[in-house]
């Protein structure tokens, strides 16, 4: 049987990934992240889906 992660309010994805909540929203309002409007105020995370949108804006060493 597939155990279903919960999805995160903003205050918990700043407690997982640590940036602060302000940045959070930023990247909301930017659209960079995925979330779920489930109210008027009230949006939720899949956290795997966050950091696999945030790592392609991870920019990579240059090698020499």
């Amino acid at each position: 049987m597939a155990t279903t992660k919960p999805l995160l309010r903003i205050s918990g994805l700043s407690a997982e990934l640590g940036p602060p909540e302000r940045l959070i929203r930023t990247w909301m309002s930017a659209r960079k992240i995925p979330f779920i409007k489930t109210g008027h105020r009230t949006c939720l995370f899949d956290i795997d889906k966050v950091r696999a949108a945030l790592e392609k804006f991870e920019v990579k060493a240059v090698s020499q």
